[in-house]
């Protein structure tokens, strides 16, 4: 008998295929079965207590402390604060005061 094993991975490449001969098991002889002894062994599980922070690892308030954790806490204040103003403007129907080259009340000297 012949057997033939293709793998695919997750998208969808297909190893090349290998081929390999199956020949039937032949029926052992029959023997006498050898008593098993079974001895239990006890189990003991050693319960390892949590690790406990040490002075080194840093705390959420420790983080929020230094200097990159209070930009990041301003630039995420500013964030909420312009979304809120801008969901607001949109919800009330109206446009953001934005002023560009190409928006109709730009002011151009000269012209």
């Amino acid at each position: 008998m012949t057997a033939r094993l293709t793998v695919e991975d997750a998208i969808g490449i297909e190893s090349d295929a290998t081929t390999g001969a199956i020949e039937p098991r032949t029926e052992l002889p029959p023997s006498t079965p050898s008593p098993r002894t079974e001895t239990p062994t006890p189990v003991t599980t050693a319960a390892t207590p949590p690790p406990t922070p040490t002075d080194s690892d840093p705390t959420l308030f420790a983080s929020l402390a230094s200097i990159p954790g209070i930009v990041g806490a301003v630039c995420y204040l500013l964030a909420l604060i312009f979304g809120f103003y801008g969901i607001t403007l949109t919800l009330t129907d109206r446009t953001p005061p934005a002023e560009g080259p190409g928006s109709k009340t730009s002011r151009r000297s000269g012209s």
